[in-house]
């Protein structure tokens, strides 16, 4: 680490936009503060911005406070996450080989702990990490460990000097700056640091840019929503095309039971091969909504272990009373595990009002809120069939949308019935999910931060697609509810 942030005082302000539109401000400072003798930094964080999610915009509300050795790097942090009515909370630090932490999210609370390297930087998508870097020079190349504030998660980062450049900014003024690009994750930032280590300027993946403004111009960057003002604001189609997967071939539908798609501009070997319900020859994707439990025999493959699927982590939060005396309450009269899960997946739908959130909430929290969108919908769907009795897994990728008229990122569950996975969608509505859900990866609701290395590469051809008027329905097919257009992804 560099022993600057021990010696002299920042405060940074930074700008956020994306293309032309401002969406809100960060401000990051570091004071020199010893502790037990040791040199270091006290840090605090504050953002506020209105992020791009889905159609609209989700406002978002970030602080925090840490300490930093100035030789080991991040030693214990706080931080505080709000998005709507949802708010987390975490507080860590490290001691020894160990980053102890716990999360609070409304009224429920789980430790955590996360094996690391001694030294710890501070990362993330914002390009911060880049202040408390040592002192590079282009060519340079090391490689740290990194903890990302917003996902709690800790990953090995790439950190590459490349070369000296002058950027200009708004007020006319320029600087010479180190250009530094931080790979964490699958998620490339580059940021431009003058020789005090102070970021003036980052760029992320996503089309995120921040560059270092006036306090005084901060709020111009982020207004707050009227007061009254319920309908969040729509994404410009110049900003939806910067978060849809690019999509060619014939346009599919929510009725649609089987679709044959071409996948390109990733390593296809990162798509899982082989689902009752999708499956992978090379780069071509084959996915058929499943029939009913009941109309099909046991799969032969089978899992060793499904007791993972049943208990609950920080997020799904099987164990809360709520949690489970709901999950008792819509299943106390029904017996097979199929209609179990059904009659959680549809009071879920019904249940819980469709908003854009930007959040890391728990199952608990989702209950007493009835809010949220897709990941408030599968986390709680999937919770609740815990409780229930049923092993229940969130399913991460993409599907169709219509606003977007292109896949766009989306979460829904899949529930172990008679030996077999199958996908369901609470903010669909949909007992069996339709064909145009392609799976990318599965986990809790921290799986999201692993489609980093899909963003902006993945693109989806549409070979085939048939729907349901073309196939005959199975006699014990129900019907799927057919959402409204602003409950798709």
């Amino acid at each position: 680490m560099t022993a600057a942030i021990a010696d002299t005082p920042q405060d940074i302000w930074v700008g956020i936009t994306m293309g032309k539109r401002k969406l809100g401000y960060m401000r990051w400072a570091t004071i020199p503060e010893e502790r037990e003798g040791l040199p270091g930094a006290e840090l605090s964080l504050q953002a506020r911005l209105q992020l791009p999610l889905g159609t609209e915009f989700a406002d978002l509300e970030l602080s925090g406070s840490g300490w930093l050795d100035a030789a080991e790097g991040l030693r214990e942090f706080s931080l505080s996450l709000r998005s709507a009515d949802y708010e987390m909370r975490a507080e860590g630090q490290v001691q020894r080989n160990e980053l102890i932490c716990r999360i609070i999210t409304g009224e429920s609370e789980m430790p955590i702990r996360i094996p690391i390297d001694r030294r710890l930087m501070l990362g993330g998508g914002f390009g911060l990490d880049a202040f408390a870097l040592p002192q590079l020079e282009p060519g340079q190349t090391i490689y740290m460990q990194a903890m990302d504030p917003t996902t709690l998660s800790v990953g090995r980062a790439e950190i590459r000097a490349l070369a000296r450049e002058t950027i200009h900014f708004w007020d006319g003024t320029s600087a010479e700056c180190l250009r530094v690009e931080t790979t964490l994750g699958g998620f490339t930032t580059v940021a431009w640091v003058n020789d005090r280590n102070e970021v003036l300027r980052a760029e992320t993946p996503l089309g995120l840019v921040l560059e270092r403004i006036a306090p005084i111009q901060a709020v111009q960057y982020y207004a707050r929503k009227p007061a009254g003002q319920k309908k969040p604001e729509p994404v410009s189609p110049e900003q939806l095309g910067a978060f849809a997967v690019p999509t060619s071939g014939p346009a599919p539908g929510r009725d649609a039971v089987s679709m044959r798609v071409r996948v390109s501009g990733i390593n296809p070997d990162w798509i899982p091969e082989e689902l009752p319900w999708q499956r992978r020859s090379g780069d071509i994707l084959e996915i058929t909504r499943p029939d009913p439990p009941g109309s099909l025999p046991s799969a032969s493959a089978a899992v060793s272990d499904m007791s993972r699927f049943l208990h609950g982590d920080p997020f799904i939060t099987t164990d809360v009373p709520d949690v489970r005396e709901t999950a008792g309450r819509l299943t106390e009269d029904i017996e097979p595990l199929w209609e179990k899960a059904r009659a959680i997946n549809r009071w879920v739908y019904q249940e819980i009002e469709k908003e854009r959130v930007i959040t890391l909430p728990s199952a608990a929290d989702v209950l007493r809120q009835r809010r949220g969108d897709c990941s408030e919908h599968s986390l709680l769907a999937v919770a609740l069939m815990r409780a229930a009795g049923i092993p229940a897994r969130i399913a991460v990728g993409i599907a169709w949308s219509d606003t977007l008229r292109a896949f766009g990122y989306h979460a829904w569950v899949e529930a172990w019935v008679h030996g077999q996975w199958y996908p369901m969608d609470p903010t669909f509505g949909q007992d069996l999910a339709d064909a145009t859900h392609i799976k990318l990866l599965d986990g809790s609701i921290d799986a999201w931060t692993r489609l980093i290395p899909f963003a902006g590469k993945i693109q989806v051809e549409i070979l085939r697609v048939e729907p349901e008027a073309q196939q005959a329905a199975p006699a014990d097919a129900k019907s799927v509810s057919q959402p409204s257009e602003e409950q798709r992804p």
